[in-house]
């Protein structure tokens, strides 16, 4: 004996979910869009303008989602961005552990050992680099919505 059981018809709502999540595939494919309009005549039959108002609506209500489609590559840059521009900042401040330790905590002493680790080791380079790719990582953000 089998338990499956028929599939329930789709509602025009899970039709319509399914015509909205093709259409934003579509446009984050960057497909032509009186193309895509005629396709969505063909499918539902509407008329061109109702097809088109379909299509604009989509567009203005799953923006970021069709923009993540269109410009994954963007997104891993600007994740691997903000990745090395954290480390780059971040990692001059933990000598300052590292020298507390070796001065016994000897203010003076610990904050002239700090700058000269700092200065020659490039501290100030990497956080100034660090800090332009966390500028960088927030413009490419900005760039993933603007068409």
């Amino acid at each position: 004996m089998s338990s499956s059981h028929p599939s329930a018809p789709d509602t025009p709502q899970e039709k319509g979910r399914a015509l909205t999540r093709q259409i934003i595939v579509r446009l984050g494919r960057n497909v032509d869009e009186d193309d895509l309009v005629l396709w969505v005549c063909d499918q539902t039959g509407l008329d061109w303008p109702a097809a088109h108002s379909l299509v604009e609506n989509i567009k203005l209500d799953h923006y970021r989602e069709i923009g993540r489609r269109r410009k994954p590559l963007l997104v891993a840059l600007q994740i691997l961005i903000t990745i090395i521009g954290v480390i780059l900042t971040v990692t001059p401040l933990l000598f300052w552990d590292l020298i507390v330790q070796l001065d016994g905590n000897n203010p003076a002493q610990t904050i002239h050992r700090f700058k000269l680790a700092f200065d020659n080791a490039g501290g100030w380079i990497m956080v100034v680099m660090g800090a332009g790719l966390l500028v960088t990582a927030g413009w490419l953000q900005r760039q993933k919505y603007q068409q």
